[in-house]
């Protein structure tokens, strides 16, 4: 199933023709996450299950700190700060 040509906004580093829901939804529901709007999140919601999201959102290095957790909070789970964290270019953007 193709994404919608109304989310094209949301992925500006690749071709809307090309993305295959199931085979980039890792990216897909990331960019959604980090900069989708209301419509952008009814359809990611409906179009992939929660379990699919928490697993992404557990293991994604991607998200800033902000949307990681209002994510975490709004599917009601705990997001340790653990080594997935600790890599991300948000935790690592002041340090030397």
């Amino acid at each position: 199933m193709p994404v919608p040509t109304s989310l094209e906004r949301y992925f500006w580093s690749a071709n809307l023709g090309t993305l295959d829901t199931e085979a980039n939804k890792c990216y897909i529901i990331e960019q959604l996450l980090e900069y989708g709007n209301v419509e952008a999140l009814r359809w990611m919601l409906g179009m992939y299950s929660n379990r699919n999201i928490v697993e992404i959102l557990q293991c994604t290095r991607m998200l800033s700190p902000k949307s990681r957790n209002f994510w975490a909070f709004f599917f009601h789970i705990q997001l340790p700060h653990d080594d997935v964290y600790k890599r991300s270019a948000w935790y690592n953007r002041n340090r030397p």
